[in-house]
């Protein structure tokens, strides 16, 4: 099991870097390739299926469920429970289907901010989008049952090679001068085929056998008990960054839903590398819980949130130190405010992603109501903050507002990790936030130094200010911000690594 994790950890960052890669070369590359108003309406179609098209909760009901069966031995429970659920994904698959249809027909009404030009090709973007969406939405369950059985290097082999699917049908597509519709069908049809790499996965490497004619009706409100309050966290989250595209475009043209796209596209790339080992401790956690050990929790979240700052941090401060050239050298001056914007958002998930392990253990105990309250919280100070924001500040105001939801939300969820799970969390924050926090502002002070020393506004000074980074970095967090006895475990690795003795 520590092997599937580490394995699954290791292919997590792997596929993780390729995905990074493939926006580094792609975004500039197809900005330039289909035009900004294109790549406008690419994003903002993204966002309008996003808004209706998610599990439901089904998704972390099914892991959730899976892995407390698993770890109780009950092989039976399990197939009894994914046969229910995947009958409640084709009905929800139905209403979602029904909604879509709805929406295509009043897009004229909602997007006013668009040309007739563009109205005609986000209808056509939309109807594409759409019915692939409706397709895959009754294997979302896929990841959540493949994780439970904790085959963790299957699953995320199943995305890296999706991810070099895409690489590689976009760099044709590209090459060949091909525009936007063909971009798009690109990603429907790598989609389709991770899906069928997903099942082959499930159906070889675990024991899952369906039975379509079983049905239970205590499983299924065992199912409605937990999801409810997560289907309320997903909505909610739909409301805040996901669902920004959209409001910007009650305002403004697809060129300034291309700027937000851009500076998602960065956030999204930040909440991937800290999110990357999300999820491969659920079985964990789920087992502390089942042998009664629920107090080794905190030492799990000290010891994976300090390993997440390590990693966030360097990234985070990088950003904040090249970003701005970063920001020029890769899609052009003209998107500069994206470099403001992506900091702006970042940084409440900065704070939140490394108490992944505490969310984690809300999904274990089945407290997602709170999780649920939280989401609430978030949409109403988004709903509050970013509609006068984007309509008088544009792109900024919407980074603002996305920011100002989830640093209220964080609060709360911090509330709850003290109130209702009993985790010590001042302990948490003194172990792994302020005993990292000189490393932190040392990093911080070199980085900006090195950008204002090394003055090469080229792609080789940018590389050269980020390789002195990297490693004045790594140097600092090795002196100052690792324990004794982590610099111990870490030489031992080393060691191990090159067979000394």
């Amino acid at each position: 099991m520590i092997s599937q994790i580490k394995a699954g950890a290791i292919m997590s960052y792997i596929s993780l870097f390729i995905t990074i890669l493939i926006g580094i070369i792609y975004t500039p590359w197809m900005i330039s390739s289909i035009g900004k108003p294109d790549y406008g309406l690419y994003v903002l179609a993204m966002s309008v299926i996003n808004i209706f098209v998610f599990d439901f909760g089904l998704g972390n009901a099914v892991q959730r469920f899976v892995s407390k069966y698993l770890a109780e031995g009950r092989l039976d429970k399990v197939n009894q429970f994914l046969s229910v659920t995947y009958k409640l994904y084709i009905i929800a698959d139905v209403i979602i289907f029904l909604v879509l249809i709805s929406v295509y027909f009043f897009i004229p009404n909602i997007f006013q901010g668009l040309s007739p030009e563009e109205l005609v090709k986000f209808e056509f973007i939309y109807a594409v989008v759409a019915i692939f969406s409706i397709f895959s939405f009754p294997f979302v369950h896929l990841d959540g049952t493949i994780l439970a059985h904790e085959k963790f290097v299957q699953l995320k082999l199943c995305d890296l090679l999706y991810k070099i699917l895409i690489a590689s049908s976009m760099t044709i597509f590209l090459y060949f001068g091909y525009g936007l519709y063909a971009l798009v069908l690109v990603n429907v049809v790598a989609g389709i085929v991770r899906i069928g790499l997903k099942l082959i996965v499930l159906k070889r490497f675990t024991e899952v056998k369906v039975n379509w004619e079983y049905w239970d009706n205590s499983i299924l409100k065992a199912i409605i008990a937990f999801s409810m309050w997560v289907t309320i966290y997903a909505i909610s989250q739909r409301g805040v960054l996901s669902v920004a595209p959209s409001i910007l475009g009650i305002y403004y043209s697809s060129e300034y839903i291309a700027l937000l796209g851009v500076a998602i596209a960065v956030e999204g790339y930040f909440f991937l590398f800290a999110n990357a080992i999300n999820g491969l401790f659920l079985p964990k956690v789920s087992r502390l819980i089942a042998n009664k050990e629920a107090d080794n929790i905190i030492e799990l979240m000290i010891k994976v949130g300090r390993i997440q700052i390590f990693m966030t941090s360097m990234i985070y401060i990088g950003l904040i130190s090249f970003g701005k050239q970063f920001i020029n050298l890769w899609v052009g001056e003209e998107f500069s405010i994206v470099y403001i914007c992506s900091i702006i958002m970042i940084l409440p998930s900065y704070i939140s992603l490394p108490q992944q392990i505490a969310y984690t253990t809300i999904i274990a105990q089945s407290k997602v109501k709170y999780l649920a309250y939280s989401g609430i919280l978030k949409v109403l100070t988004s709903l509050l903050f970013v509609f006068p924001l984007a309509k008088y500040y544009g792109v900024l105001g919407v980074s603002v507002s996305v920011a100002i939801a989830y640093s209220v939300s964080i609060i709360f969820n911090n509330i709850v990790y003290i109130k209702i799970l009993k985790l010590d969390i001042k302990k948490f924050f003194l172990a792994s936030f302020l005993r990292l926090l000189p490393s932190l502002l040392l990093a911080l002070c070199f980085g900006l130094l090195v950008d204002f020393i090394i003055d090469i506004n080229k792609w080789h000074g940018f590389i050269i200010k980020i390789v002195i980074f990297v490693c004045i970095y790594i140097a600092l967090f090795f002196l100052f911000g690792l324990a004794k006895q982590e610099k111990l475990e870490l030489v031992g690795k080393v060691k191990k690594i090159i067979n000394i003795k």
